[in-house]
């Protein structure tokens, strides 16, 4: 059905313009928004020069299912994951190819616990792609769409609080630490 497109429970990717379509996005979205029937969807993305594109696509398949989205921008791909949890979202969607190549991008897909999702629950969204129907709202019901800047910050200080370091003992110590982010979506967050 979907010439150049891989799918899997890792999600769905293509070669951009070939099997990663905007309306392939449009599609696999709107099918996720009727997966979760319509409830609030945190959607992120890597720093793919084609990430822009297929987000628009992706937050309209969401609204014209119903639901409402918080775009987190570009952020690692754990923060959507956390986001969804502390948020009460139903799902997210992470735009990235994550190793592969520029040309290709793909959808990842998480559960309201935050998790990619399972081999069943993969193959339920399939299955609603392919056979429908989607869930298209009427005019007054469609989704809202909202940024929500500080995702970044709010993992940052959920990892930094969770105890495994004594941050004090690390203080005045002459430590030289080296991050390499490649330029992606680590860079837009870490300090």
């Amino acid at each position: 059905m979907f010439k150049g497109l891989m799918t899997s429970v890792s999600g769905v990717r293509g070669v951009v313009g070939v099997g990663m379509t905007p309306e392939v996005a449009l599609l696999w979205s709107g099918g996720f928004g009727s997966w979760v029937k319509g409830e609030k969807v945190i959607v992120g993305r890597d720093s793919r020069p084609t990430g822009r594109m297929l987000n628009y696509a992706v937050k309209a398949g969401l609204a014209a299912a119903g639901c409402d989205v918080e775009d987190v921008g570009v952020v690692p791909t754990p923060t959507v994951a956390l986001a969804v949890k502390r948020r009460g979202a139903a799902g997210g969607i992470i735009i990235t190819a994550s190793h592969n190549s520029q040309e290709w991008n793909a959808l990842k897909f998480v559960n309201s616990s935050g998790r990619m999702l399972s081999m069943p629950e993969f193959l339920q969204l399939e299955e609603i792609v392919q056979e429908g129907p989607l869930r298209s709202v009427g005019w007054n019901n469609i989704g809202t769409m909202r940024k929500w800047d500080s995702a970044g910050i709010m993992h940052i200080a959920a990892i930094t609080g969770i105890g495994l370091l004594d941050l004090r003992k690390l203080h005045g110590k002459k430590m030289r630490v080296a991050l390499d982010c490649v330029n992606s979506a680590g860079s837009q967050v870490y300090p």
